[in-house]
């Protein structure tokens, strides 16, 4: 397996039913739409957080937030499939 935001981007997938990919410039994240907004996930090693960026793939101003935890992540998706 590859490094550790590789590892923990796999696993996030999982829990949250999203996508793993790769960006172009090979940056490990998960996307994962709800309802007409895609979310995209990223792990930060050398900060050793989660920041979460929407809406992903458009050309508009993006929404970022950091999140401690991958629990974070999955309580924030949570909520957002609730709100739609």
């Amino acid at each position: 397996m590859g490094n550790l935001a590789e590892t923990n981007c796999l696993q996030l997938a999982v829990n949250i039913d999203g996508t793993y990919r790769q960006s172009r410039r090979g940056v490990p994240h998960v996307t994962k739409k709800i309802g007409d907004i895609t979310y995209s996930t990223c792990f930060f090693i050398r900060g050793n957080f989660w920041r979460v960026f929407y809406p992903y793939g458009q050309f508009e101003e993006q929404t970022k937030i950091t999140m401690k935890s991958a629990n974070e992540v999955i309580d924030f998706m949570k909520e957002k499939e609730n709100e739609s």
